[in-house]
Order: C-alpha cells, then sequence, then structure tokens
C-alpha cells in the first residue's frame, strides 16, 4: 500500500527537479550553477525509487570525501553527484561556445570596418535573414535584426517610414525607405506596373489635412495599401525622423530615439483606442541614408530604445518582436555590435 504513495511522490520529485532546471536556463542563466546543484536533489529520486522498490535486493557502495556510503543513500549520492558533474560540464561548454560566438561577431564587425577604413565600400546583403536577441528581463520580447532587400521581407505588421519634419514622401524614382514604401504601396496597373494611385502618400496628406510641418518625431498613422496583400504589412508609420536645412539638406533629429519610443507608443495606443493588434514593427536605420547621421551613434540610440520600451512595458505592450533592416554588411556589423555589447539581450540560435 505504502508503494502506491511512493511511486506518484517521487515522480512529482523528479518532475520538479526537472522543471526547476529548465527554468533555471531560461530565466537565471547568473545562477545556473545554484540550480543544477538543487534540482539534481529531485531528479534521481524517482528512478531510486523504482528501482528500489521493483529490485529490493540491489545495493550500491562508495566512497565520498574519505567517507564510506552504501545502500540507498549511496545510490542517491552518487546519481545526484554524477548528474551535477555532467551537467555542469555541458554549462561550460555551452558557455564557452557562446563566448567563441560572440568573439567571432566582433572580429567580423571589426573585418567588415577595417575594409570600410581602407576604402572598400559596404556590401549590400541581398539575402534574407534575421537574428533574433531575446530580451532578459521578459518572457517573450526580442530584438531582431534582419537583412534583405524591403520589397522581399514578409509578414511583419507595421514598417516605419522615415519622414522628413514636412511630411513628404520621397518620388518614385529615388531609392530612399520612403520611396519603396511609396512605390510598394502604391495601386499600378497589372500590365505596365505604372503607378495608378498612389495610395499611400495620398492617405497621408488627407491626414496632414494642410499641415506643412511637424515637430520631430510626430508620428502619422496611414494604411499599408497594396502592401497588405503582397507583404503582410498593416499600417505605415511615417516618423520625423530628419528635417531640412537651407543649402545644408537633411540632418538627423537631435533626439533619434523618440522617434523609435513614439512609434512603439502608437502601437499600443492602436491596440488600446481602435482594437488593431500588431506584435511586429520594422524600422529602418533612421537618419543615416541621406541625412548622413552617424550610423555606430544612431544605432546605439534606436536600440537601446526599443529594448528600453519593451523592459518597462513588458506586461503591457502588445509587441513581440522590434525589427531593425540592416542593408549592408556595415550596417549589420554596427547592429551587432551594440547587442553583442548588452548586458539586456542573449543571441537566439534558429
Amino acid at each position: 500500500m505504502l508503494n502506491l504513495y511512493i511511486i506518484p511522490i517521487a515522480s512529482i520529485c523528479t518532475v520538479f527537479g526537472l522543471a526547476l532546471y529548465v527554468y533555471a536556463g531560461r530565466k537565471h542563466a547568473k545562477h545556473i550553477y545554484t540550480y543544477i546543484i538543487i534540482s539534481w536533489l529531485f531528479i534521481p529520486i524517482f528512478p531510486l525509487v523504482f528501482i528500489l522498490v521493483n529490485f529490493p535486493g540491489s545495493t550500491t557502495s562508495g566512497n565520498l570525501l574519505n567517507f564510506q556510503i552504501t545502500g540507498a543513500f549511496a545510490s542517491y549520492v552518487l546519481l545526484w553527484y554524477a548528474g551535477v558533474r555532467l551537467t555542469l560540464k555541458g554549462v561550460r561548454i555551452d558557455q564557452l561556445n557562446a563566448q567563441i560566438a560572440d568573439l567571432e561577431e566582433k572580429c567580423t564587425y571589426v573585418e567588415v570596418i577595417n575594409k570600410i577604413t581602407k576604402g572598400a565600400a559596404p556590401q549590400y546583403l541581398r539575402e534574407i535573414n534575421t537574428y533574433f536577441y531575446r530580451i532578459q528581463k521578459t518572457k517573450n520580447k526580442s530584438i531582431a535584426l534582419i537583412t534583405g532587400d524591403l520589397a522581399n521581407i514578409k509578414k511583419i505588421d507595421i514598417w516605419v517610414n522615415s519622414e522628413n519634419t514636412n511630411m513628404q514622401m520621397a518620388r518614385f524614382g529615388e531609392t530612399s525607405i520612403s520611396s519603396i514604401i511609396r512605390y510598394l504601396g502604391a495601386k499600378k496597373n497589372p500590365q505596365t506596373q505604372m503607378v495608378i494611385e498612389d495610395t499611400i502618400a495620398d492617405q497621408l496628406r488627407k491626414k496632414l489635412d494642410g499641415i506643412s510641418e511637424v515637430a520631430p518625431a510626430t508620428v502619422v498613422v496611414t494604411d499599408s495599401g497594396e502592401l497588405k496583400e503582397t507583404n503582410g504589412v498593416q499600417k505605415i508609420f511615417h516618423v520625423a525622423s530628419v528635417h531640412g536645412l537651407p543649402l545644408s539638406g537633411y540632418k538627423p533629429i537631435s533626439r533619434i530615439q523618440d522617434c523609435v519610443k513614439n512609434c512603439l507608443e502608437k502601437t499600443d495606443v492602436l491596440k488600446k483606442e481602435e482594437n488593431i493588434t500588431c506584435r511586429t514593427i520594422l524600422f529602418s536605420l533612421m537618419g543615416t541614408g541621406t541625412a548622413k547621421g552617424n550610423l555606430d551613434d544612431i544605432v546605439l540610440k534606436l536600440i537601446n530604445a526599443a529594448i528600453t520600451y519593451l523592459e518597462q512595458n513588458k506586461n503591457t505592450t502588445c509587441l513581440s518582436t522590434v525589427y531593425f533592416l540592416a542593408y549592408t554588411d556595415r550596417d549589420l556589423a554596427a547592429c551587432k555590435k551594440v547587442l553583442l555589447e548588452s548586458d539586456k539581450v542573449e543571441y537566439l540560435k534558429r
């Protein structure tokens, strides 16, 4: 009769130990060694009880710290010791592999910078690749870097259009993000692919209602036009990230990080006021194109603003992933450098 209770209790203990180990690996990397030792106090209980119940004549003996141990206690201690030792070895190997990966990424950054310093042009990244970094203080929030042609990027709910304070979208013949979004969202003649309805730009003008200039970091929301069908984009956020100066051209606004913060806030406003749930959003590296802002400085501000928002609103925001578009190897290297040096994120291999 006693066996009916012992085995279920032992099973619960082992399951608890395994759960504790998994939980520690995900949430408490800094204290992983302590959690491993504690979890292995519970993990051996079920196999030990199972052996004793079904094979009552079995015995184990051994030496530990100059003490002779025998019987069930010896079996338990040996299982615990072997489990802890092997697991800690595995953890250490994982840590060393992670350090090697970090060093390889940093070497890549240095190689790219050296090439560009010597006069080599940044290389455009044509292939779609995504790199995810989990924010450690959250359950399911992440920063992602994505490469490739914007026209081929699918299933991200919001695209952010880096715009000037006049909210004037770039002409179709240009290569800026604004021009690409304008063209991809426009309705086109199926035979000639010529624009017959300037959908996004027209809606943006209507939203402004005659206003010729907005404050820096202002966000104006429009529909995505044809991008909804072709790329799965729900909304376009036009954010005033650069401003024009007479005889000087466009320059990034002084607090470029506010563009990220305001766009993320606007996403949650859409959820609250219009019941539109968007879980993913895509930013370009605003202010680093025609505005010629310092890439490393701007990337640091943009990514840190996204991390801070997701940390501070982890229990309320509808967002799960904030994407940053890296067009070139130089862009990607700058973004990876910021994330590798941050103690707030961890790289997720997929």
